[in-house]
């Protein structure tokens, strides 16, 4: 860890000779820091287009290391989806399938990753609204009482009620209630931290049809949440 030069009091609006200095060194590592951010990504971009062409040359070691530098990602979105430790294996071989096939029609002047992360997004889609159609409807008793059944105990103390762990099953439980497409959304933003930028890529939306949907899975989110009083 960097040490911090001493520091010294000045008045509001007015800068010290000391932090003058000091500043331009924090602005000189910044701009240091967002060149090698750059370059990094830079790199990384490079490095997929490379493996790209040769697997479309018929390069299929190629295709197995872009399936080992992106697996344990995709892995962690599509659990993130489903919720399904049986499902998982599955899934992932499908996406990675997808993927392989449509190599061929991949734009280069996007991020592989984001276009991976596109495929993987869709196909949970697809399984979760087939998922709904298998489901009995709400209105059915045995669901509902399932739904019940994991809410918290109306006799119980709020501090035994909402423990971090029921917070997350209640969470899921609601997360799985939303239509696909916010559910994905929501995933995309609030569990794997994309930026709106890397959603519109990514979903294949524009700016304004990303922060709209986002608005609507949160207030529908916390609809859900507010029926079965876990806020």
């Amino acid at each position: 860890m960097r040490g911090f030069a001493a520091l010294r009091f000045v008045k509001p609006g007015r800068i010290s000779p000391a932090c003058e200095g000091q500043s331009e060194v924090v602005d000189k590592e910044t701009r240091i820091a967002r060149r090698e951010t750059a370059d990094e990504a830079l790199a990384v971009r490079s490095r997929d287009s490379r493996l790209v062409s040769r697997t479309i040359g018929g390069d299929e070691e190629a295709f197995e290391d872009l399936v080992r530098l992106y697996y344990d990602r995709i892995r962690a979105l599509v659990f993130h989806h489903l919720h399904r430790e049986d499902e998982l294996d599955d899934a992932l071989q499908d996406i990675f399938l997808k993927a392989y096939q449509a190599l061929p029609r991949f734009r280069k002047r996007s991020n592989f990753y984001t276009w991976l992360y596109r495929i993987a997004s869709n196909y949970c889609i697809d399984r979760l609204r087939k998922r709904r159609l298998e489901l009995v409807s709400l209105d059915d008793d045995d669901t509902r009482d399932s739904i019940e059944a994991r809410l918290p105990n109306s006799s119980q103390s709020p501090e035994e009620s909402f423990t971090s762990s029921e917070k997350v099953a209640l969470v899921r439980t609601a997360l799985g209630m939303l239509d696909p497409l916010f559910q994905n959304i929501i995933v995309l933003r609030e569990l794997e931290g994309l930026s709106y930028d890397e959603l519109a890529e990514s979903l294949d939306i524009g700016m304004g049809t990303v922060k709209s949907r986002l608005a609507r899975a949160r207030t529908e989110l916390k609809k859900i949440l507010e029926d079965m009083d876990a806020i």
